[in-house]
């Protein structure tokens, strides 16, 4: 009798598993193949490992305040700062079911379909003569009942380094005035 229990159990386990993975969309359970898409993760992973000997000069406007600071390289600061793109795998976003991909003299546009409402709304991703990632602009638009946002990221990279990077964005909450902020970020030997 146990026996019989045990395996009426594994059974409905295992049809349970089988009933879960089918619902997901084959979107869903794939990785891009897209090179680009691949090679773009894996700068972003690389650029963000902790530089010693380096400065960030960082300038912040928020509507009309500015304030600048000089600070040692710390990557908690540049991954707070980068927030938006380090919640993303570009590698698990970018598939041609929800990004038309361009390729363009200076690099390569991805825009997000019309119907798609996750992820940034293009990335361009310039390349330079050897076809390696030179600077990446990221742009997001959100729209809801209650606010509207607008964010452009900029990155800069030389051998695989981060050296600087710009986040300008805007928010519009309900009721209230339009507030805008800008983010720059150099980073260089102290």
């Amino acid at each position: 009798m146990r026996g019989e229990i045990c395996i009426m159990n594994k059974t409905l386990v295992l049809a349970l598993l089988i009933g879960l993975v089918s619902c997901l969309s084959p979107d869903d359970m794939a990785v891009t193949s897209d090179p680009d898409a691949k090679a773009l993760d894996h700068l972003l992973m690389s650029a963000l490992t902790n530089q010693s000997h380096v400065q960030l000069k960082k300038v912040v406007e928020l509507d009309s305040s500015i304030e600048t600071s000089e600070i040692p390289f710390d990557t908690l600061i540049v991954k707070k700062d980068l927030k938006t793109l380090m919640e993303y795998s570009f590698a698990r976003l970018i598939r041609s079911a929800n990004y038309n991909k361009t390729s363009q003299e200076a690099g390569i546009l991805y825009e997000r379909k019309k119907k798609e409402k996750k992820g940034p709304v293009s990335i361009f991703i310039n390349k330079n003569k050897n076809g390696v990632i030179h600077s990446m602009d990221v742009r997001f638009e959100e729209e809801n009942y209650l606010y509207r946002s607008s964010q452009q990221i900029q990155l800069y990279f030389e051998n695989n380094s981060l050296i600087n990077y710009k986040i300008e964005g805007s928010r519009k909450l309900i009721g209230l005035d339009r507030s805008n902020y800008l983010i720059e970020v150099n980073i260089g030997n102290s």
